[in-house]
């Protein structure tokens, strides 16, 4: 019984049982329960040699079979192990001398080790095998099991909660387990929402623009913290040294799921009801690779060529516009892969996120409770950028006057720059980056070839490619709401798509249906490439002569792929009309009566001026 107990052992039973898959008859499944989450997502359990298994993962300790209480003590089972595989009393023996049955939950890896039948071969010895006597659990349901944080549901005997910290091992695992969901249902965020009260916590994935709440992944809160923990040391160019529930922090982490290489950027503050850290995902796999502006993001093909034709211009900056969430490093990052491989490209972020292909990239790290704010953490790259022969620099996200700062002083330098900021359209961003905080005079911004474009981008679900389980449009939009469109872009509304909740064999998700209808983003932009009229609008701040300006310059309708005067809703219109995007998601931009409202000013104001100067 001493064979778990020492630790030398059991690694050694655990790398002799690695890769081992045995096989035989005689064993069958249990069937899983139709309809739920677990079953839906259920695979295929390697038969072990003895026993039966229930073929539905379990992803929620909710979803645990009743039981008496863990075996762990009893079998003297190392540590490094209880995370793997968890024994437990199904029930009791009915007398003294009886001996009871067991059960076996464990992770999916583990279901035909020979650590696995040598453990099932000692709980033969005291126990009889409970029918299934073994379950496949989803990794933080283990890290629950193992910590003693779950209740026993069956019998009268009580498991003592464990107090003590998890083995790095299993926390990773756990943290794997989300990171392998979020890269399977292609999330781009993962949010770990520590709550005080109630024992639980969640972690919501941001997933095609929804916020969506898996349910494997509500975990004890214990559990969750431990795990943040651990992470944050894994990270790189982190604010602080430790792992802080209280402190506003942020890190970088890079890491395999599934074989792709993935990086998350860390940010995390103190809530009201406990703690909330949010980790963007970027798979650097695909985005060190040369990205298509057309194919891959959704641009029109004439705003990839004024992409490339401004970012390949001698000297002058581009600046990426957008809210949060809207894909903004994802385009800086697919600039920088375009640009030639001739040019000497550096990135200065704060911290670094995606990593170009042939591009230095420079990290800055700098806390973020202003400390530090009367320095300048882009001193030296201001001071040492220009003597080190760049051809083009991207200055990561624009936050306050000292990144900004750096901006203007690689594009007023005349050199290729490029930069993100977050405002709420393209003709708004001279505002953003003239306002307090930015502090770049309007002076500066109003100088030739200072910013040689403003690029606007918004991205929004795609409805299903089949076209085939798209809902009756005249059903679910009404005559009226077919006939504002007509009247407004005057284009044929036959191709319009609506996304179905129900969704097909392409955009169902068993296991989100929340999301079903939907698969992927496409990026909606407006562009505009300041001219002198422009520029002196943008000196004086002339934000509705600016406005009209642009409008003037729009040629084509809205059913032609140009961006040409037209505002990012009008871009998406055109998506809707080609029947990419779901009507009631444009008008996520802007309803249609807004818009209709404005064109009327527009139009009154347009008149009144021809009065006057009638």
């Amino acid at each position: 019984m001493g064979l778990f107990g020492k630790r030398e052992k059991a690694d050694g039973l655990a790398s002799a049982g690695a890769g081992v898959t045995v096989v035989t008859g005689g064993a069958g499944f249990v069937q899983a329960v139709p309809g739920g989450p677990a079953a839906a997502r259920a695979a295929a359990v390697p038969v072990p040699r003895t026993g039966e298994v229930r073929a539905d993962e379990i992803g929620t300790v909710d979803d645990l079979p009743v039981f008496v209480r863990t075996l762990y003590d009893e079998l003297d089972m190392a540590p490094s192990l209880r995370h793997a595989i968890c024994p437990v009393l199904v029930e009791a023996a009915a007398t003294s001398d009886g001996r009871g049955r067991f059960a076996l939950i464990l992770t999916r890896d583990m279901a035909n080790s020979d650590v696995t039948e040598e453990i099932l071969r000692q709980l033969r010895l005291r126990y009889d095998p409970a029918s299934p006597s073994m379950y496949v659990a989803a990794a933080q349901v283990m890290v629950a099991l193992s910590r003693g944080s779950v209740e026993p549901t069956g019998g009268h005997d009580k498991l003592a909660v464990g107090a003590g910290r998890r083995p790095a091992s299993a926390l990773w695992q756990n943290f794997d387990a989300v990171g392998r969901f979020a890269l399977r249902e292609g999330a781009s965020d993962l949010h770990w929402e520590i709550e005080d009260q109630g024992g639980y916590s969640q972690v919501r994935l941001a997933i095609d623009g929804y916020l969506v709440a898996p349910p494997e992944f509500r975990m004890e809160t214990g559990v969750m913290l431990d795990t943040l923990s651990h992470i944050y040391q894994k990270g790189k160019g982190g604010s602080h040294g430790v792992f802080s529930r209280v402190l506003p922090q942020q890190t970088s982490i890079r890491t395999k799921i599934d074989g792709q290489s993935v990086v998350f950027r860390w940010a995390s503050m103190q809530s009201a009801t406990g703690h909330v850290t949010v980790m963007r995902m970027h798979r650097e796999d695909v985005e060190t690779k040369r990205v298509d502006f057309v194919e891959d993001l959704g641009y029109f093909e004439q705003q990839a060529k004024l992409l490339d034709r401004n970012t390949m211009h001698l000297g002058g900056g581009t600046v990426m516009v957008g809210v949060v969430g809207s894909g903004k490093t994802t385009t800086a990052h697919a600039i920088m892969q375009r640009l030639p491989a001739w040019m000497n490209k550096m990135a200065i972020e704060d911290p670094v996120e995606l990593l170009a292909e042939g591009t230095h990239h420079f990290s800055v790290s700098r806390t973020l409770d202003g400390a530090n704010r009367d320095e300048d953490p882009f001193i030296a790259a201001k001071r040492q950028i220009k003597r080190m022969n760049p051809h083009f620099v991207m200055v990561g996200e624009l936050r306050d006057h000292e990144s900004a700062g750096l901006f203007r002083d690689v594009a007023g330098a005349g050199l290729r720059a490029l930069t993100t900021v977050h405002a709420p359209s393209a003709l708004t961003a001279p505002d953003r980056l003239s306002d307090g905080e930015l502090r770049i005079p309007r002076s500066v911004l109003a100088t030739p070839g200072f910013v040689n474009l403003y690029v606007y981008q918004a991205l929004l679900p795609k409805t299903c490619s089949c076209g085939l389980c798209s809902d009756d449009m005249k059903r679910v939009l009404g005559a009226d709401k077919l006939k504002q469109i007509e009247r407004l872009f005057q284009f044929d509304v036959e191709g319009i798509r609506l996304r179905n909740p129900v969704g097909c064999d392409l955009c169902r998700r068993p296991n989100l249906p929340d999301l079903n209808g939907a698969r992927g983003r496409t990026v909606v932009a407006e562009m505009f490439e300041p001219d002198e009229l422009d520029l002196a609008y943008i000196r004086d701040a002339k934000n509705i002569e600016l406005a009209a300006y642009q409008r003037s310059k729009r040629k084509l309708g809205f059913d032609v792929p140009d961006s040409t005067g037209k505002t990012v809703f009008e871009v998406a219109m055109y998506k809707v009309f080609a029947g990419l995007v779901d009507p009631h998601e444009a008008e996520k931009i802007t309803s249609l009566d807004a818009y209709e409202a404005k064109r009327q000013r527009d139009l009154a104001r347009a008149a009144n001026a021809m009065g006057i100067h009638a």
